[in-house]
């Protein structure tokens, strides 16, 4: 057998179904347990008890989001505030599993119903992939399976109350909309591209990038394949209909089912104001951050190695092979390429803007990761000579894969908020739970219990500590310290950020 050409263990015609199914079945559980594992821990767990190192302290967006769906939960409103550049639908998302959990009050809802959402998107992205299983091929399917299941940075994101894996869920969905109404065009195909394009706006507004290198991706290998396009079946009423849907399930989520028409126009307004925001705002990376983040990285701190070359390595393969004649084994080159090159300007977009954060780049790496399953599927076909290349292939992506495991591991434990984490990015410290127990433990034992006044005075108001303390009624937020000083006197606790230090103590004594 040739380079290039399949092995009878990585064909899915010559695979019984069963039994790639099952094989399937657990590299789901496998990505399962990485998102789930010790997900209840809570702040309040024992101490003294090692599991409690799996609980790590809500992220300022974290907080953020879930004081908004408590909001909706306490007043029935939600208020869309362009300048976030965050849509509804990951509150929405979580609305049914907080009702499903009985909590139905901001100060009723649990860290766990809130992680849990992102946490369930990336099952449900990696399962996914059986929809693609003909595309993948069995190589690819699995080797791109146990990629994203054991990736670091997939998993640790996977457990963050943020919009990036539920985006990265939509956009996937209509990406596979998009491949099956090509092969077989037709309303309904096309429907679910524009109710998955609808959502993705409504999740986070800056789908639109993946939107857009879809669509270019699309158009630059379909003009190579003219007779695929002029025989597919295409029709100008398809795509007024899915376009119609997008927008409508856009608004509809955006709108609060039509209640705030004015919140429509705002969710094109922050266009605007992300093209201001793209500049970096604060968050400025050179262009190769993501890349360098990926490939090696240890923190001047110290800490350990953390490395996603082995997706690096097999996804750049992968790229290559895509556009070789060698993919035709292994799939359409038509599918293949499309993947590639949205992949390649995905990737390429988000480098050149300045604005970089490290969930950013999640909307890529997904593909990058399917690719790498391509490279992988390819060395392992390689033969000659005497099976080296294979043998070589599954002990470098076996030890990969363990590594990855291990990294996962420290990203969850030790260094789940961690500075000498790469993917901890303006994140609260682990000793921050202390301050949160204190104030806990006064309410215990203070005649007001959870009444008494708490003043927390920042020029962030103390973010994520507003979602700590949201079971306390007489919870006051300031950026400054308030002119009036008996105001101060009356609280019952302060915190204040160290700016405010020595103006405190004149205030207060």
């Amino acid at each position: 057998m040739r380079a290039g050409q399949s092995l009878p263990y990585l064909s899915l015609k010559r695979m019984p179904r069963v039994l790639t199914l099952a094989l399937f079945l657990i590299v789901l559980g496998v990505g399962t347990f990485t998102r789930f594992y010790g997900l209840t821990i809570g702040w309040d767990h024992p101490q003294n008890d090692e599991k409690s190192l799996l609980y790590r302290p809500f992220h300022l967006d974290e907080a953020v989001q879930g004081r908004k769906l408590g909001k909706l939960l306490d007043e029935g409103v939600y208020q869309y505030n362009p300048k976030d550049l965050h849509g509804p639908g990951l509150i929405y998302s979580t609305l049914p599993l907080a009702l499903l959990r009985g909590e139905r009050s901001g100060a009723s809802l649990t860290d766990f119903t809130l992680r849990a959402v992102p946490a369930l998107y990336g099952v449900a992205l990696l399962g996914l992939l059986w929809w693609w299983r003909k595309e993948l091929g069995l190589g690819a399917l699995l080797g791109s399976g146990l990629l994203f299941a054991l990736s670091p940075i997939m998993v640790f994101y996977s457990r963050y109350y943020i919009m990036e894996i539920p985006m990265v869920f939509w956009v996937t969905v209509a990406m596979m909309a998009a491949w099956r109404y090509l092969k077989s065009p037709g309303y309904g195909w096309a429907i679910l591209f524009g109710v998955a394009g609808g959502l993705t706006h409504a999740t986070k507004e800056t789908g639109a990038i993946s939107f857009f290198t879809m669509a270019v991706a699309a158009v630059s290998v379909l003009l190579s394949h003219r007779q695929r396009v002029a025989t597919a079946g295409l029709h100008w009423r398809h795509l007024g209909a899915s376009v119609g849907c997008g927008l409508f399930v856009s608004m509809l989520c955006f709108s609060v089912l039509f209640q705030e028409p004015q919140a429509i126009v705002e969710s094109i307004r922050t266009y605007f104001l992300y093209f201001e925001r793209a500049e970096g705002s604060g968050h400025e990376k050179p262009w190769d951050y993501y890349f360098k983040l990926l490939a090696f990285n240890r923190q001047p701190e110290g800490g350990p190695f953390w490395t996603e070359g082995l997706t690096l390595f097999f996804g750049a393969v992968g790229l290559i092979v895509a556009f070789t004649p060698a993919v035709k084994t292994f799939g359409e080159c038509l599918f293949w390429r499309w993947i590639a090159v949205y992949t390649i300007l995905t990737a390429g977009i988000y480098s050149i803007i300045p604005y970089k954060t490290p969930w950013s780049m999640l909307c890529w790496v997904f593909t990058l990761m399917l690719l790498a399953g391509l490279g992988l599927a390819f060395l392992l076909s390689i033969r000659r000579p005497y099976h080296i290349i294979p043998s070589l292939t599954l002990l470098l992506f076996g030890v990969g894969l363990a590594n990855l495991g291990e990294q996962t591991e420290n990203s969850l434990t030790r260094f789940r908020a961690d500075r000498r984490n790469p993917f901890v990015y303006a994140h609260s410290p682990a000793k921050l739970i202390d301050l949160v127990r204190n104030v806990h433990d006064m309410a215990a034992v203070h005649p007001q219990g959870k009444e008494m006044k708490i003043a927390i005075c920042d020029k962030d108001v103390g973010w994520p500590l507003p979602w700590y303390f949201r079971a306390f009624p007489n919870l006051g937020l300031a950026r400054t310290l308030p002119s009036d000083p008996e105001v101060l006197r009356a609280q019952d606790v302060i915190i204040i950020s160290p700016d405010y230090d020595a103006a405190l103590m004149e205030i207060i004594g």
